[in-house]
């Protein structure tokens, strides 16, 4: 149980980094 909510928040890490990514290269001006 540990290790499926382990992988899972590193999954949800790994969406929230490329979804801030995206949107600062839409919005360069908003940090």
């Amino acid at each position: 149980l540990f290790l499926y909510l382990f992988n899972s928040c590193c999954a949800c890490s790994d969406f929230f980094r490329t979804f801030n990514f995206i949107q600062a290269n839409w919005e360069p001006q908003i940090i």
